[in-house]
């Protein structure tokens, strides 16, 4: 009977700690790592306005880093604030609620416009959404991991010369001199030489 008790003594404590082991490894593996930060490669971005192509893969654009590596949640989510849109006709429509953003984030590549005629501050989509450029404008592009949230200025720009509009002053007499002006269409567009 002794060496039944001593047994039972002995095997006791065994098992309480391998008990005890195998809760805390379990705790510990399903334990919630919460992330620390969240940063972009760039802080910066020009894109090119292009009509023919209006939608750009974020994850294409952009590459954001979510820390530490062994966090439970590394999911991320991508929004618009800070707004500015630069082509003048195109932000008279927008403020009358006629036509999408000049930019805004979305799941899908492809977005019917009476889908993106809302409020761009409440949009946002996940890691893998787009980014839709509908003309000139300036942005703040935010990627948020919890708490945690990342910031690329962008702009979107054109470089090509989609059209030009040639301005003299008042009428001219025969011999008379006049300066000509040249406006380009987008403004920014980078004109190597004038022909005229």
């Amino acid at each position: 009977m002794k060496k039944v008790m001593v047994g039972i003594l002995v095997i006791i404590p065994v098992i309480i700690v391998l008990v005890v082991a195998m809760v805390s490894v379990f705790v510990s593996m399903s334990a919630h790592i919460a992330v620390d930060d969240i940063t972009l490669d760039k802080n910066y971005l020009e894109i090119e306005y292009d009509s023919e192509q209006s939608a750009f893969k974020l994850s294409d654009l952009l590459t954001a880093t979510v820390t530490p590596d062994r966090a439970s949640n590394k999911t991320y989510r991508w929004s618009i604030s800070d707004l500015v849109c630069i082509d003048e006709e195109y932000k008279a429509e927008w403020d009358a609620g006629l036509i999408p953003a000049p930019a805004f984030v979305h799941e899908n590549q492809e977005v019917a416009d009476e889908e993106m005629l809302g409020d761009i501050d409440d949009d946002t989509c996940s890691h893998d959404g787009y980014l839709h450029i509908n003309t000139y404008c300036s942005f703040l592009l935010k990627a948020q991991a919890e708490t945690h949230i990342a910031t690329c200025r962008v702009y979107v720009v054109g470089f090509k010369v989609e059209s030009i509009k040639v301005i003299i002053g008042d009428t001219m007499t025969v011999g008379q001199n006049a300066r000509i002006e040249v406006e380009t269409d987008p403004v920014e567009a980078i004109v190597e030489s004038w022909i005229y």
